[in-house]
């Protein structure tokens, strides 16, 4: 047999369910991808057989010997048998399951009527059964219904029949289960789906006719369910606009607060970020006071109810439900995450499913009840399963609230096998189906002509999700992780995770009286998860009925509770077992298995594989991608919330009228569902706005504006209505030539399309969908600039949904002004720079221009004299740029216009459109005149006198307001660099026109005595008119005779240098000084720290010489030297010497000769003269004292007149540190 997967999930202490081969329990499975927030990636599979909460738990103690279980507790009862009065279905894929515990029955009319009667009849009848009333429906609406819950010795099918044949019973059926429905396969741990944008989004097709409002959530560009434009999803890619037009809906109407959608299922994540703004707060409850303060039968109620754990927290403990609630309601254009079909709505939570997705029928009509008797708008079902349910059927069909459910996931047709609650009759049920990205039906997508009603987006959707945690995980290729005892071993056979699974009996059957354990040996924590739930892989062939493998835990490692067991055979198919272990929230948990054997025979046992523990963190929030009917029918449940919010007058059955009308009808559909299409939400929201009766209007504050000031307009229409609000075409090419509605206005959506409005302006700006206030009226400002053509505009209201009824105003944009004015008095230098500033409220652009004498007649670039106008060309003209405050400011520089301009006045133009002097009769314009003076230097120097080594300064006023000055000196041999190298200096010119030069004291040390000439050169143009070569000491210039200053004396130098200044071609100016270079006496001298002492001995000597010497040259007396300043020098040998220093400058030296100026003795115990006392010196002494050397009165240490043993230990001791001195 092919190896495939199904689900198995335990059903308590008392009974143990038949397992259903892959073909049928995965059918309703669900797979799960993990985005987002959170940690590791998961799949879970879902099945119709869970888990059923464990309130009895058995008692094993971990012995190795004796089997302590009380068999008559966990023996397993026979399979249910289907009563007469309901179908046996043909295959176990079509098998309903129930609470093998319970059931729901209701009394008659005439019985139920009467409390007194119905409390009666109700005890006399159940006595006879010995079942007892868990729940009475009569306390919320459903009058006789009551879930009873059966004595052990009594079967679903046996208290069915039994009360079926009361006549005072009206029905009697199962408590049936029922389950997500998810799409059933995929492959495990899978990745995020790869997304692809389509590279370019062609316009949609659908009904909305455009891209509407697009909100500005990051992950939006994902949700092809409500906008495809053709991006690649898991690999496909889609058909654009194969979606339900949310952003034309939304162009509309984003939903209302005051629209409440239940969502019945695992719960919801209300703390989500992406939910919490929208999640429904009970407005009767006040939170935690322990009181039911709006006596609706719940404590404390304020977010919705658990039905399923019976208490006030709705939270997600599977992750299903939260998905759903995104789908609907996900906050939109809030920056974060997805956005829901709504944006704006109430979402109820409401939990019957537990942590392994499964609730019942009692669950499940409660939570229809509560969300009617609290008002629920739509209730959404994505879940489905069990059988016919008169109970369930009974509870949907007297909520007025539009109840939209899942069609299911088995590709099977709803005519002919119905599935529930979809399937029912009722005229308020909208089934729904799953459509793909490519406009196809799903593959797993139930159908059905008769009994489906509309497809929505099923396939991959991604939206909010809780964030689920692995605590534990085995593949069991090892047994390290687990205490077993001798029985347990390893198997080659595997189900998914190669090499090996956990065997009972390696190589064998097991033996009869088998207790064999299998248990982990270290705590699994569970710290901050919820919801937790063991999986794991098991096939198995025990003795039907009397050999079982346990399935415990333990919360200590020592007393472990049985789960239920697994018993029989799974024909050599491999399951994947879910066990919740919810009860362990927070703390750490054992698990373990066990086999329990009797005598009477063997079997071949039990493989597991794959063992997980996983649970939700309860903080953390993500998103995820799912598939499945489930998926698709919050795309419905969301679009009923947006028909309601637009019309609150619509009933149940007015909504699904308008929804399957409005569909987008595809061949994908056609003859497979009632409505034959794809749900469409923009035509869906179209159809249900009430018509208005007046049309909207639109007055303007002023009927003319000009350039670059704003204007607001005020609609009035509806109280809190969306109206559209757009500027006429006026067939301009660019937005910025119209009037732009300003950014951040509060009720006003820029950029919506308008279906069906062809003379709108068509850009972002110029439309917008406003929203009017409760008082009817809204106002809206437009922004003008200076490109904003001058002339008429209209600007136009229209209601969406009856574009007929519109209203209009013009307003006309006139032309604005330019200003001018110049820096200063009007007189300049030339090379000065003049700023230019003023306003401009006619554009975005300044034009400038200047006319005068021996200038072109219609104006001249103000950078280029020579370059005459070409009217109507921006490039001939100097433009500037208008800042938004309508300034604008030009800095021109004069620099290039000595020689050009006379003294006579000059007139600026600064015009808003490029024209000439000619052509100013329609244009906006400013003049100014003014007049120029040449430019000017002046400067002087800080001493006519310079001694080598001093500083020397050059400072003066350069007029004209030149970048720089150059400054040239020459004097013997000297042409401002070294060697006798051509070197010309730059001063940088201040604001005010101040310069400075420095000439360094290490530059003046190399001067020679004698006379020196400095010239100071003053640029009028940009550039200098005379440069210099200082390669080759070559001046050059324009109509400059080439000079190599370099060959010349410093005097002709300068005067070559002045000569090429007063050519015709170069205007510059400048000035000239001199100075002279005197010698001063130089004089070396130097000290020393120290003259006197012992090797070794460090000297540090210091220059003191007079007459600033550049170069010092010393001589210790020992054969060393050095040319440093101010040196250190270390004499290692005695003696007395003789140190020298000279000192030198480039005109001299001078030398200084210290006789005898050091002393240096030998170290106290050095003998040897080496500059320190080693082990030579310590034997040296001892033969002195042995008499094998001669005695040296230096050696007498302890000062007695004698060399004796003491001298030769104290130097020994001197010698190992024993002693710090001699």
């Amino acid at each position: 047999m092919t190896k495939s997967v199904a689900v198995l999930f335990f059903f308590g202490l008392i009974f143990c369910m038949g397992f259903i081969p892959v073909s049928a329990a995965v059918a309703d499975g669900e797979l799960w991808e993990w985005y987002g927030s959170g940690n590791s990636a998961g799949q879970i599979v879902l099945s119709p057989e869970t888990l059923e909460r464990f309130e009895r738990p058995m008692m094993f103690t971990n012995t190795s010997g004796e089997d302590e279980v009380d068999r008559t507790e966990v023996q397993m009862s026979t399979k249910p048998e289907k009563s007469a009065g309901l179908p046996l279905p043909a295959t176990a894929q079509e098998r309903p399951l129930y609470d093998p515990g319970s059931i729901i029955i209701r009394f008659k009319p005439d019985v139920a009527s009467s409390p007194s009667l119905l409390a009666q009849v109700s005890e006399t009848t159940h006595s006879q059964t010995g079942s007892v009333v868990t729940m009475d429906y009569s306390d919320i609406g459903l009058s006789g219904m009551q879930v009873l819950q059966l004595p052990e010795a009594l079967s679903v099918t046996e208290a069915v029949d039994a009360y079926s044949r009361n006549p005072d019973v009206l029905y009697a059926e199962p408590n049936y289960y029922y389950y997500a429905d998810a799409m059933p396969d995929g492959p495990q741990y899978q990745e995020l789906p790869d997304f692809t944008p389509a590279p370019t989004a062609p316009p949609a097709q659908g009904g909305g006719g455009g891209a509407g409002r697009i909100p500005n959530d990051p992950e939006f560009g994902k949700l092809w369910g409500l906008h495809n434009t053709g991006q690649t999803i898991n690999g496909r890619t889609g058909t654009t606009d194969a979606d339900i037009d949310a952003p034309e809906a939304w162009s509309i109407t984003t939903g209302s607060r005051d629209v409440i959608v239940a969502v019945i299922d695992s719960g919801v994540m209300y703390t989500h970020p992406d939910l919490a703004a929208n999640i429904w707060t009970n407005p009767g409850e006040v939170p935690d006071n322990g009181f039911d303060d709006d006596n609706n039968g719940y404590i404390d109620d304020v977010y919705g109810w658990d039905f399923y754990d019976a208490d006030n927290d709705p939270g997600d403990f599977n992750g299903h439900g939260t998905h759903c609630a995104g789908t609907i309601a996900a906050a939109g254009n809030n920056s974060l995450g997805v956005a829901g079909v709504m944006w704006d709505a109430k979402i109820m939570p409401l939990r019957f499913l537990g942590p392994d997705g499964r609730g019942d029928t009692a669950g499940a009509v409660l939570a229809i009840r509560y969300a009617t008797e609290m008002g629920a708008d739509v209730i959404s079902c994505s879940w489905g399963g069990g059988g016919y349910s008169q109970t369930l059927a009974d509870a949907i069909a007297e909520t007025p609230a539009l109840v939209v459910c899942a069609a299911g996931n088995e590709a099977l047709n709803n005519d002919l096998n119905p599935h529930y609650p979809s399937s029912y009759a009722s005229e308020n049920i909208l089934a729904v189906a799953a459509s793909t990205n490519t406009e196809q039906l799903a593959s797993f997508s139930h159908f059905g002509a008769t009994s489906v009603d509309v497809a929505a987006p099923g396939e991959y959707i991604l939206s909010t999700c809780v964030t689920k945690v692995t605590a534990f995980s085995d593949t069991m290729d090892s047994l390290e992780a687990w205490d077993a005892d001798a029985l347990w071993g390893l198997n080659t056979v595997y189900y998914t995770s190669a090499p090996s699974a956990a065997d009972d009996s390696p190589g064998g059957y097991y033996s009869p009286n088998t207790n064999a354990w299998l248990t982990t040996k270290d705590p699994i924590n569970l710290n901050g998860l919820q919801g937790a739930t063991l999986f794991f892989n098991a096939r198995w062939d025990l003795e039907d009925g009397y050999d079982k493998l346990h399935v415990i835990s333990s919360p200590d490692g020592e007393t472990y509770y049985s789960h239920g067991n697994l018993t029989g055979s799974s024909e050599g198919i491999w399951y994947t077992v879910t066990v919740p272990l919810s009860m362990y929230d927070g703390n750490p948990v054992y698990i373990g298995f066990a086999l329990i054997s009797d005598g009477s025979g063997q079997r071949d046992g039990v493989l597991i594989d794959d063992v997980d523990v996983v649970g939700i963190e309860s903080l953390s929030a993500g998103y995820a991608y799912m598939s499945g009917t489930s998926m698709a029918t919050p795309h419905v449940s969301g679009v009923a919330g947006l028909v309601r919010s637009v019309n609150a007058s619509l009933s149940a059955t007015e909504m699904k009228e308008i929804i399957l009308d409005t569909v987008d009808t595809k061949p994908a559909y056609t003859g497979k569902m009632v409505s034959g299409g794809r749900v469409n939400a923009y035509e869906a929201v179209r159809a249900a706005a009430p018509v208005t009766a007046q049309p909207p209007s639109i007055v303007s504050n002023k009927d003319s504006v000009i350039h670059s000031y704003n204007f607001i307009v005020t609609v009035s229409g509806e109280p809190s209505r969306p109206y559209w609000l757009y500027v006429r075409d006026a067939g301009l090419p660019t937005a910025a030539e119209y009037p732009l509605i300003a950014p951040g206005q509060v009720g006003v959506t820029p950029g919506v399309e308008m279906a069906d409005i062809t003379d709108v302006a068509d850009f972002t700006d110029t439309r917008a969908q406003i929203a009017t206030s409760a008082g009817g009226t809204r106002m809206v400002e437009f922004n003008t600039t200076h490109a904003t053509r001058a002339q008429n505009f209209t600007i136009t209201v229209v209601d969406p949904v009856d574009t007929a009824l519109s209203d209009d105003v013009v307003v006309t944009v006139e032309q604005g002004a330019v200003t001018l004015f110049p820096s200063g008095t009007g007189f300049y230098y030339v090379g000065e720079e003049i700023t230019l500033s003023g306003t401009n409220t006619d554009s975005d652009t300044v034009y400038l221009f200047l006319t005068g004498p021996n200038l072109n007649t219609n104006g001249v670039r103000l950078e280029d004299l020579g370059v005459p106008l070409m009217d109507g060309t921006p490039a001939t003209f100097t433009t500037v740029d208008v800042e938004a405050d309508d300034t604008w400011s030009y800095r021109w520089d004069t620099a290039s216009l000595n020689g050009t301009l006379n003294s006579s006045g000059y007139t600026i133009y600064a015009v808003s459109t490029p024209r000439d002097k000619a052509h100013l009769s329609d244009a906006v314009y400013a003049t100014t005149t003014i007049q120029l003076r040449p430019a000017f230097i002046t400067a002087e120097a800080s001493s006519t006198i310079l001694t080598p080594g001093d500083e020397y300064r050059i400072a003066g006023i350069a007029g004209g307001a030149p970048a720089s000055v150059q400054i040239w000196i020459f004097g013997p041999d000297y042409y401002g660099g070294y060697d006798g190298a051509l070197e010309v200096w730059s001063a940088s010119v201040e604001g005010d026109g101040t310069f400075e030069y420095v000439l360094e004291e290490i530059t003046t040390y190399a001067l020679q005595e004698g006379q020196y000439y400095a010239v100071v050169q003053h640029p009028v143009d940009y550039n200098f008119g005379v440069m210099a070569d200082t390669a080759t000491g070559v001046i050059y210039g324009e109509g400059v005779a080439n000079v190599t200053l370099t060959t010349l004396l410093a005097y002709d130098a300068a005067t070559a240098l002045i000569t090429a200044l007063d050519s015709p071609g170069v205007d510059d100016i400048y000035a000239r000084l001199n100075f002279e270079v005197v010698d001063a006496t130089l004089l070396a001298d130097f000290a020393a720290n120290t003259t006197a002492g012992t090797t070794p001995l460090t000297v540090q000597f210091n220059d003191t010489s007079a007459g600033s010497p550049m170069s010092w040259s010393w001589a210790f007396g020992d054969g060393n030297t050095s040319t440093v300043q101010n040196p250190v020098h270390t004499y290692r040998a005695p003696g007395t010497y003789t140190v020298n220093l000279t000192v030198s400058t480039a005109s001299g030296s001078d030398t200084l000769s210290r006789l005898d100026y050091l002393t240096v003795t030998n170290m106290k115990g050095d003998f040897k003269g080496d500059g320190k006392v080693d082990i030579g010196d310590v034997a040296l002494v001892a033969h002195m004292v042995v008499g094998k050397a001669a005695p040296n009165p230096a050696a007498d240490f302890n000062g007695n007149g004698a060399v004796d043993i003491g001298d030769a230990a104290k130097i020994a001791y001197y010698f190992v540190e024993k002693i710090p001195a001699l």
